[in-house]
Parts: structure tokens; C-alpha cells; sequence
């Protein structure tokens, strides 16, 4: 028999809430070898749900360091929005939970003690 892994991002989690939702999910782990998740917020709500019988795997959505460095030239980007030569952090996402904008966030308000003027109030 060959064996099974099954795949979650994330959509699993509102299946935990619903009536028989963790149910039906041990039924579905019963059935696999290994089982992944996109991140720990994920795991400590899905891996009881689907019990302990899969592996349990971090398979965490990476950006392809080839295409996406701080090597590259940005610059023509940046004159084109008009950024300037300013840090810039893009998050481009649903704000939920288990996305992870609240690490952002609590992490510019420590750039903007460190740095000074990082996040400023110019809109």
C-alpha cells in the first residue's frame, strides 16, 4: 500500500469549529501516513483534531531566495510608486488570525524604537 500524506493551509482550522468537524477530520487522519500544516498557529489547533496517528509535518510556504533578495534592484519599482529610498514591508493578505500580521506589526513598532522614524504618521 502506498502511503498517504495529506496537505492543510489553513481552511482545516474553521472545520474544527464546526458540529462533528473534528470528527469527521480524525476519520481523515485515521486514514494518513504523515499530515503537513502552514504554520504552528495551525498545528496547535489541527493536530488534535486530527489525532495523533499521522506524522504531524511543518510545511511552511517559503519565497524563492532566487527571485526575491536583497541583491536585487529595486529601484526602478520604487521611482515608479513613487516610494523613495525609505524601508518598505509589503503584506499582502487577508487579516486573519492565523496569517501572522500582529508579528508584523509588533515588529515595526521595535523597527521604529530602533530605527526612529520607521511606521511614521505621514499617511
Amino acid at each position: 500500500m502506498l502511503p498517504t500524506v495529506g496537505f492543510t493551509h489553513g481552511l482545516e482550522v474553521s472545520a474544527t469549529r464546526l458540529p462533528a468537524g473534528s470528527r469527521a477530520l480524525r476519520a481523515i487522519g485515521s486514514r494518513l501516513d504523515a499530515l503537513t500544516y502552514v504554520s504552528q498557529w495551525c498545528r496547535e489547533i489541527l493536530e488534535p483534531a486530527f489525532g495523533s496517528h499521522p506524522s504531524h509535518h511543518m510545511l511552511a510556504p517559503a519565497v524563492d531566495p532566487g527571485e526575491f533578495h536583497a541583491g536585487i534592484d529595486g529601484s526602478a519599482v520604487r521611482r515608479r510608486w513613487g516610494i523613495g529610498g525609505d524601508p518598505l514591508v509589503v503584506c499582502v493578505s487577508r487579516l486573519v488570525e492565523r496569517k501572522g500580521q500582529d508579528v508584523l506589526i509588533d515588529s515595526l513598532k521595535l523597527w521604529r524604537t530602533v530605527r526612529g522614524n520607521a511606521a511614521d504618521d505621514r499617511g
